[in-house]
């Protein structure tokens, strides 16, 4: 059907202006975030094609063999690029993103990335570092988070605190998307036994592999900039000579939250931003398809008459066939990126088991605790008829499950269909 009189009808495409370090520009297909990268000649082959030219003409203009030209416009093919040949439409199977706010122009967001801005708030970081190093007692400790002996208040508080924290760092990810020239859209999902909100990034193929760490980094470093100014809130508060409050008793609060996301995202076996930082670090975009695809490959050959039950269990869970449609083919790889595999691999499985661990002994046997202690509250409060303590002891119940009921219809959404969730 494609040949060197057809012409070629294209979905909306972005290129980039800068090459990246392989000295490659980048193009993307706008509603799916599909990419591919070449030189600078199949770029302008490309933007030829698009205006619906055929490929003869293309390659007279531009002093090529039609050959050439031929491949690239199946390249395009195999990309989704191409809509219609000769009006003839073309199967759609990519899936389509759904960024937020693309009608709003980057300027709006460009001033986050101000270089004095940038300067100025890491200082600002620095020396909120300094001020908690020099003065350990402004750290909270674990019984900061029990400011008072009523648990309801400690639970309500602490998940209002930890959505506040959770939005705001997501915001960050998703306004310096915006900034860099990129599009992002916010949802909750899993990450194996967690249930997390996270920014979907697109059309980061386009944006220098500088920009991308600022858009990674942007979540951690808006966290250690709330810590900065709790640290500066104590500092002032003590040389003013002037109370807190109950502001006061929520701030470590904020410091322990803040704190414990900052350590998670060092899990980067659950595609933290740690994880992103690691991606771009080492130029692998689907490190964590093609991971899972490469461990795969080498548990099928154990043949250990001692480790076959092993070998048959993670090959119908974790390491599934069928969760590998997107991975690359491995033969292309060299062996310092397999030994990067490997690397990540190791830490991916022990996280994984270090996760479930944790979940089996210390988050179940925990909420089990203050359920009990929910539905005690509940059973006293009904049998005493005090309508504010069984209204109270609802919102502790609820506060309790809910996130836990998100993550198991998660779960059993993924499930129906059939998708890793691991």
């Amino acid at each position: 059907m494609l040949n060197v009189t057809s012409r070629l009808k294209f979905y909306k495409l972005r290129y980039a202006s800068h090459p990246n370090e392989f000295n490659e520009y980048a193009v993307v297909r706008w509603d799916t975030d599909q990419s591919l990268s070449a030189n600078s000649e199949a770029i302008s082959v490309i933007r030829s094609l698009e205006k619906e030219k055929s490929v003869e003409t293309v390659a007279t203009q531009l002093h090529l063999k039609q050959g050439n030209v031929l491949d690239i416009a199946r390249l395009c093919l195999d990309a989704g690029y191409i809509e219609s040949i000769d009006n003839y439409p073309i199967e759609d199977t990519h899936p389509k993103i759904k960024p937020w706010l693309t009608g709003i122009d980057r300027h709006w967001f460009s001033w986050i990335l101000n270089k004095p801005l940038l300067f100025i708030t890491y200082i600002f970081i620095v020396s909120g570092i300094y001020l908690t190093l020099s003065h350990p007692h402004y750290l909270p400790t674990y019984n900061d988070f029990f400011w008072t002996n009523d648990y309801f208040y400690v639970l309500l508080f602490s998940e209002i605190i930890a959505i506040a924290v959770l939005l705001i760092h997501e915001f960050a990810h998703f306004f310096v998307t915006k900034a860099v020239g990129g599009e992002a859209r916010m949802r909750i999902d899993n990450r194996y036994l967690d249930l997390v909100a996270e920014t979907d990034q697109y059309h980061l193929a386009l944006i220098p592999k500088v920009y991308r760490y600022f858009v990674y980094g942007a979540g951690m470093y808006t966290d250690l900039f709330i810590i900065a100014t709790i640290m500066w809130v104590y500092q002032i508060s003590q040389l003013f000579n002037f109370q807190l409050g109950f502001i006061g008793n929520l701030l470590p609060v904020i410091v322990l939250i803040e704190i414990m996301g900052i350590v998670w995202q060092f899990s980067a076996f659950l595609e933290t931003d740690l994880y992103n930082i690691l991606c771009a670090y080492w130029s692998q975009d689907n490190l964590y398809i093609d991971t899972k695809h490469f461990l795969s490959l080498r548990i099928s050959h154990w043949h250990n008459p001692g480790i076959v039950w092993l070998k048959r269990f993670f090959l119908r869970t974790i390491f599934q066939m069928k969760f590998f449609s997107e991975a690359n083919d491995l033969r292309y790889f060299t062996h310092k990126e397999r030994r990067q595999f490997l690397t990540y691999g190791i830490f991916y499985v022990a996280g994984i088991l270090f996760n479930t661990l944790l979940f089996i002994f210390v988050s179940i046997p925990l909420t089990i605790l203050f359920l009990k202690g929910g539905i005690t509250s509940l059973w006293w409060a009904a049998r005493t008829l005090n309508l504010i303590e069984i209204v109270k002891s609802l919102l502790i119940l609820f506060i309790l499950m809910y996130s836990d009921m998100l993550l198991l219809g998660i779960l059993i959404r993924k499930l129906k269909k059939h998708e890793s969730i691991v």
